[in-house]
């Protein structure tokens, strides 16, 4: 497998796992601390909930943008996605450095990383 698809696929099923939790927190679970700045320990408030609730397919459409971008989704579009991969770098790259400056010790040392090798792989994939 080609370096670009193996970064995509890893990169979206790490994605998909961020949905998944963006997806508990909206729904109540005691999580607070390690997302949104760690400002919440236990469930989030209603409006960070929302936030999460938006976060996760914001994600998932990430996920599907890179899957293409690499050639694993839908190859004829594999081109087509070169602009929109970039962004999806440059979003990740700008929420590792939130995330590795946020004031939740929590947040910093595991979603901070996670971010950051989620832009990494971002970036080979459209590099591609």
């Amino acid at each position: 497998m080609p370096l670009p698809a193996a970064a995509a696929l890893l990169s979206s099923l790490l994605l998909v796992g961020l949905a998944g939790f963006q997806l508990v927190l909206a729904l109540g679970a005691p999580y607070g601390a390690w997302a949104w700045g760690g400002r919440h320990e236990g469930a989030l408030p209603e409006r960070l909930r929302l936030g999460s609730a938006l976060s996760a397919p914001l994600l998932l459409g990430m996920a599907i943008i890179l899957g293409i971008r690499g050639g694993i989704l839908y190859p004829q579009w594999q081109l087509a996605m070169l602009p929109a991969a970039w962004i999806v770098f440059l979003f990740l790259i700008t929420s590792a450095f939130a995330n590795l400056r946020s004031a939740s010790p929590r947040e910093r040392r595991t979603m901070g990383p996670l971010s950051l090798v989620l832009a990494g792989l971002a970036l080979i994939v459209a590099w591609g």
